[in-house]
């Protein structure tokens, strides 16, 4: 995609398939319900471009947050932790059962939100403090995990 200042940035399209007892179409509007409830709480999301038919059309963010945060250190990791603690707090806030981390992406020192979908669970069922405890056992399962790093998130 280029703007209007000649910027061009990378895209990506996200085709809708539907195994919920839901049409294509209101899966897809639950997903774009889903991102703009996170948006507006200050969770980091892709921009959107557009929604055409079942395809949504948004920024794509290159790099992986796992991977990243596997490589990081001091500052960076601290900055990758706390968007990360951040971030699951405000989830489990709205009720969202878990951080969808498999897919999660970063523009360098945040936590990008992905996945919009079943992966983030229903609104209702999830807390703050449920949604903190799955990243860091997420995170402490994929041989992530370093010491500190649940303090760094549980403070966030």
């Amino acid at each position: 995609m280029e703007h209007d200042n000649g910027c061009r940035q990378d895209m990506i399209a996200k085709a809708c398939v539907s195994l919920a007892n839901a049409t294509v179409s209101q899966t897809v509007e639950e997903w774009i319900k889903r991102r703009t409830t996170l948006d507006s709480h200050g969770i980091v999301v892709p921009r959107l471009a557009f929604v055409y038919k079942a395809t949504v059309y948004e920024e794509y963010v290159p790099l992986d947050f796992n991977r990243c945060l596997e490589v990081s250190t001091g500052a960076e990791r601290a900055a990758l932790l706390g968007s990360l603690g951040r971030t699951a707090r405000i989830v489990g806030a709205l009720g969202f059962e878990r951080v969808p981390l498999h897919d999660a992406r970063t523009h360098g020192s945040d936590c990008v939100i992905v996945d919009f979908g079943q992966d983030l669970g229903g609104p209702s069922r999830g807390t703050p403090a449920r949604a903190l405890a799955q990243v860091v056992n997420d995170l402490r399962q994929w041989r992530i995990l370093k010491p500190n790093d649940a303090d760094i998130i549980q403070a966030a």
